[in-house]
């Protein structure tokens, strides 16, 4: 597995963990809603708010890695149609004709 695709991975689990960690704090804070005074409420929601925005940051991060990861796949691709054009045409014959096959079974 490439680096990039092992920070996209380790980011996804990342934001999947403190996701699920907001969750749980919005749900505590919808039960104890009615038992806690003003004050309980406020700080309640003050930390909900730190890990949104914990969690806003670590989409960002996600997002930047995967942008990363589909330019250099984009980058490679095009190098390689470059490098190789009779293989794409080929390539590309065979996709369309497989589609063909596949559409016409209908």
């Amino acid at each position: 597995m490439s680096e990039a695709s092992e920070q996209f991975v380790a980011s996804k689990r990342r934001v999947s963990k403190n996701f699920k960690e907001l969750i749980g704090s919005a749900e505590e804070l919808v039960r104890a809603a009615g038992a806690y005074s003003g004050e309980g409420v406020a700080a309640a929601r003050s930390q909900l708010q730190a890990q949104l925005d914990v969690l806003k940051a670590q989409a960002a991060e996600v997002e930047s890695t995967a942008r990363d990861k589909c330019r250099q796949v984009s980058q490679n691709a095009d190098a390689y149609v470059h490098d190789n054009p009779w293989n794409a045409v080929g390539l590309a014959a065979a996709f369309g004709f497989v589609v063909g096959i596949l559409v016409s079974r209908r």
